[in-house]
């Protein structure tokens, strides 16, 4: 093909006539830029081609020699002398060369370069997508943007949440809530954006937390502790009493479950012997860990209601209500006013608690000889022959207001909403309400 191809060339060159003009190419070389799948019409218009040959070349090959194409592609052909490719695909890039062969040995060109424009993809790095990191240390995810033009590549966490513009994502002195699935996207304004997936699983010693540090007790009770665990790989876990005796299950006196995360210790028919500083530790290749929790029989920490009233001149009533497990003995009172932050400010009254009919009690005290237009501060402890209670939390209380008699009826609105209410109630707001007066 190429010896005939090559015959013709000379054949056509010998018929020249050497009066003939030379043959001028008047289109101008051009970049020209398609989307793969798209058609292409590359120009060359010839002025005084007369019987001189056109030919056009990608590279060193030979696509078509006059009128004759000489490529082997159903997707290339000639419209008038420009050149036409249809489907262009990406190895169709490059410079395609417009050529008149004629008498003079060098021949007249232009030189057109096909610039094919494709959708991005991208290369994770690892290709299996998954990256296994210890706590601490730093990793850098990569994603190679591949496409024409070259594509941006943004990094997201959870689908939504912008990390960094690049190919590359440093993680630095990674923790347990760096693990995840990170994603990278790679778009250049051809076709759709493409994405995609880092699994980033982090090895960390375990980590154990509890809700509560202190859980009160009581003789024949049912009392359940929890504590969370958190480790990679996933933790073995021990119930330990005052650190060094192990807890064994018993039917019917110790239980423990497990629920992923949540470890749960239940001690049913409780016995005075078993109150003291429970702990569950979890132990995996990387370490181990403890979550404390002290499990007594003093009271929970009072709850004072905040609205306290005025009474008389100088005379204002605190309400408070308490859960105990075991009859209270007193009650223990500390006010000041609430701009002297020092600890002798305080001033303590202490009171006989009465006799407990449920585990919820419920007292008042009223304050006296209190300054006018004064803010004061106030706390209260309750105890059991266990131990004193922790403090309430502090309630602020202004006595500018003037105030009024105590509602005579309290505590038979008390019983009112007890017997209007849940059973479920949440303890705390079930004590704010329940407490003192003007309520209902």
């Amino acid at each position: 093909m190429k010896l005939a191809i090559l015959l013709l060339i000379l054949q056509l060159k010998g018929t020249l006539s050497k009066s003939q003009p030379r043959p001028q190419i008047m289109t101008r070389a051009q970049i020209y830029k398609v989307e793969e799948g798209a058609s292409v019409q590359m120009e060359c218009i010839v002025h005084n081609l007369g019987e001189n040959v056109l030919l056009w070349k990608q590279g060193t090959r030979v696509l078509s020699a006059g009128s004759l194409i000489v490529r082997r592609d159903r997707r290339i052909s000639l419209v008038g002398s420009s050149l036409r490719i249809m489907e262009v695909e990406r190895e169709d890039a490059g410079e395609y060369a417009c050529e008149v062969e004629s008498s003079k040995e060098v021949p007249t060109s232009i030189l057109h370069t096909l610039d094919v424009l494709h959708p991005p993809s991208v290369r994770p790095q690892p290709e299996s997508g998954e990256v296994l990191v210890k706590e601490g240390s730093t990793v850098t995810l990569f994603c190679e943007g591949v496409g024409n033009p070259t594509p941006s590549v943004t990094w997201y966490r959870n689908h939504d949440e912008l990390l960094h513009h690049g190919e590359s994502l440093v993680l630095s002195t990674v923790t347990r809530f760096t693990a995840g699935v990170y994603i990278c996207r790679a778009e250049n304004g051809i076709g759709a954006p493409a994405r995609a997936a880092i699994s980033v699983t982090v090895l960390f010693p375990p980590v154990l937390e509890t809700e509560v540090s202190r859980v009160m007790g009581g003789m024949d009770r049912k009392v359940e502790l929890a504590c969370r665990v958190y480790g990679n790989p996933e933790p073995t876990v021990t119930w330990y009493k005052n650190l060094k005796e192990k807890i064994q299950a018993e039917p019917g006196l110790r239980v423990m479950r497990s629920n992923f995360t949540e470890q749960k210790l239940t001690l049913y028919n409780m016995r005075k012997s078993d109150f003291g500083e429970y702990s569950c530790e979890g132990v995996n290749a990387l370490g181990t860990g403890r979550a404390y929790i002290q499990l007594s029989g003093k009271p929970e920490s009072p709850v004072v209601d905040p609205e306290i009233r005025g009474v008389d001149t100088g005379e204002y009533k605190v309400c408070w209500a308490v859960r105990s497990y075991s009859p209270l003995i007193d009650h223990t009172i500390l006010y000041r006013k609430a701009k002297m932050m020092n600890e002798t400010g305080w001033s303590v009254v202490k009171i006989k608690a009465e006799r407990m009919t449920s585990d919820i009690a419920r007292a008042s005290f009223n304050l006296h000889s209190l300054a006018s237009n004064t803010q004061y501060e106030v706390q209260v402890e309750s105890s059991n022959l266990y131990g004193v209670s922790e403090l309430s939390r502090p309630v602020i209380f202004s006595t500018s207001y003037s105030g009024k008699e105590v509602d005579k009826n309290f505590f038979g609105k008390i019983s009112l909403f007890r017997a209007s209410c849940s059973e479920d109630v949440a303890y705390s707001v079930l004590l704010l309400v329940l407490t003192c007066g003007a309520i209902i």
